[in-house]
């Protein structure tokens, strides 16, 4: 993949998508290229890629990967990292081309209600430390749930997951107005109701510390 000219016209999230289905459905992308790819934008990639485990049935990769994934980018983001990190198990790990084709079809639906919707807005959102830190910290809460087995779940987080890559993709501050309320929402009634968000956060959290 070649670097975008940043004085280019400004791509869409299905854009982009449709950009990485395109040529060989047969050939892969490495993780790491798509990241180095789209520089200041990495974290909204890396929520859309994401949402792509979570969204297609593949059995294994729901939790296994979108999880741990959306957790990284709420941690960095609440650390104040510019650019996202990923261990090498991550940014070696190859996408099928045919993903980003199934993605597609997948989504489209979820695309065509929210364009209509998207512009770049409210940027300080992105810019302040403060929104940096809430929407890390809800991602954060949002991948621990993601990455516990609740029943009939995995389409509801991955299409929340979408709208947060959405925002960060297309600088959209008032779409993460709306994940924030969204996600204090789902975190609300299917973690801290539940009882079982703060508990695997602590379990969480202890694993990092001994890293």
């Amino acid at each position: 993949m070649t670097s975008r000219d940043p004085n280019a016209k400004r791509q869409t999230t299905r854009g982009i998508l449709e950009e990485l289905a395109q040529g060989d459905p047969e050939s892969s992308i490495e993780l790491s290229n798509v990241l180095d790819d789209f520089g200041e934008r990495g974290y909204g990639m890396l929520l859309l890629i994401a949402t792509l485990f979570a969204a297609i049935p593949i059995p294994g990769l729901a939790g296994g990967l979108s999880g741990p994934i959306v957790i990284l980018v709420g941690l960095q983001m609440m650390i104040g990292l510019e650019h996202p990190w990923l261990p090498k198990f991550f940014r070696q790990r190859m996408i099928a081309r045919s993903t980003f084709v199934r993605a597609l079809s997948s989504l489209s639906s979820p695309f065509q209600y929210v364009e209509r919707w998207i512009k770049p807005r409210l940027s300080a959102i992105f810019d302040h430390r403060a929104g940096e830190f809430v929407t890390g910290f809800l991602l954060a809460l949002l991948g621990v749930l993601l990455f516990l087995p609740i029943p009939g779940t995995n389409y509801i987080f991955a299409l929340l997951i979408l709208l947060y890559a959405i925002a960060f993709i297309e600088k959209d501050g008032g779409i993460m107005l709306v994940c924030w309320g969204i996600g204090f929402v789902v975190i609300m009634i299917f973690g801290i109701m539940s009882g079982t968000l703060v508990a695997e956060l602590n379990g969480l959290l202890e694993k990092l510390g001994r890293l």
